[in-house]
């Protein structure tokens, strides 16, 4: 694991300079380039509507409205690509796919995603948007409104890795089945960081609590981490929303929540808030565990069931 969390540290920090360097390019190609790698393909966009769906090193785009989905923005080391890179500098993106791992999920590598502007869409069938499992996966999102929307294991959220999802600007939605909106599992870390706007956190509504409530959803997100009880312990995750009103909905196991081990946390900066769980949430450590929910400034509202 520390071979995984060092491999992603540098490309991570190669892949941001990359995309702050290519911020001063002027003359893009007219079509697409394709370079061959040893690590994979390289494919340099020009500014018109592109559609990426096959495995890529990397796919630098100067703009457009461009979609990117399949294996695109993958790293699967079981399929042979353990490094994955986008950079996309301007225009409305949509990043999906249908099957298991979308845009951002990285399976024992390191899948890397900066968007630098335009209101994106971001549609996961499953796993995606900042997921790490045996890996590294880190989503940058820059500038304007957002939609996320995935099943599980999203929005920051890693099972024995690190995933990471930041988003710099906007008004966005993030809507998660359960585990997801930092959610570590087992020793991993996860995180998601909203730095500005009226934002939404809406997790739960897909897979039912079976075991308490039969009338509820399992949430597993917005600050949360579980380990393996008896067998091993769990690992650490946080939410930070450092402004805006913003409004966190979750059903059962959610807001700053832990189990086993663990350690996770929510943070509010600033902004008029509202807070709505039911079971387990709000600043709870469960079984050994260390649970936080801080909210540091405006007139908030806390709903519990």
């Amino acid at each position: 694991r520390a071979s995984v969390l060092e491999a992603g540290h540098l490309f991570q920090h190669a892949v941001s300079e990359l995309a702050e360097r290519s911020r001063l390019i002027t003359n893009w190609p007219a079509g697409n380039v394709v370079l061959v790698t040893d690590l994979g393909k390289v494919r340099i966009a020009g500014r018109g509507d592109d559609n990426y769906s096959d495995r890529a090193l990397l796919i630098l785009s100067p703009g457009g409205r461009n979609t990117y989905h399949g294996e695109a923005g993958v790293a699967n080391g079981l399929r042979s690509q353990r490094l994955a890179a986008i950079i996309d500098l301007d225009g409305p993106d949509t990043y999906r796919r249908t099957s298991l791992l979308s845009p951002g999920s990285a399976l024992f590598g390191v899948s890397v995603v900066v968007d630098q502007a335009g209101h994106d869409t971001w549609r996961a069938a499953y796993a995606g948007q900042g997921f790490g499992c045996y890996g590294v996966a880190w989503v940058e999102d820059e500038a304007g409104d957002d939609d996320y929307e995935a099943r599980a294991f999203a929005q920051g959220a890693s099972v024995l890795g690190l995933g990471v999802l930041r988003d710099h600007a906007g008004t966005d939605v993030y809507d998660v089945g359960q585990q997801g909106q930092a959610c570590a599992v087992l020793p991993g870390l996860a995180a998601l960081v909203d730095r500005a706007g009226t934002d939404r956190y809406l997790a739960g509504g897909r897979d039912p609590d079976y075991e308490r409530n039969d009338d509820r959803f399992l949430s597993l997100a917005q600050g949360f981490a579980i380990g393996m009880r008896p067998f091993a312990g769990g690992g650490v995750a946080m939410l930070a929303d450092l402004g805006g009103n913003d409004t966190y909905v979750a059903d059962v196991y959610g807001q700053g929540v832990s189990y086993y081990y663990s350690a996770a946390f929510l943070f509010d900066g600033a902004g008029h808030d509202c807070y709505t769980v039911h079971h387990y949430g709000q600043g709870s450590g469960i079984h050994l565990s260390l649970g936080l929910l801080a909210d540091f400034t405006g007139d908030d509202t806390y709903r519990g069931g």
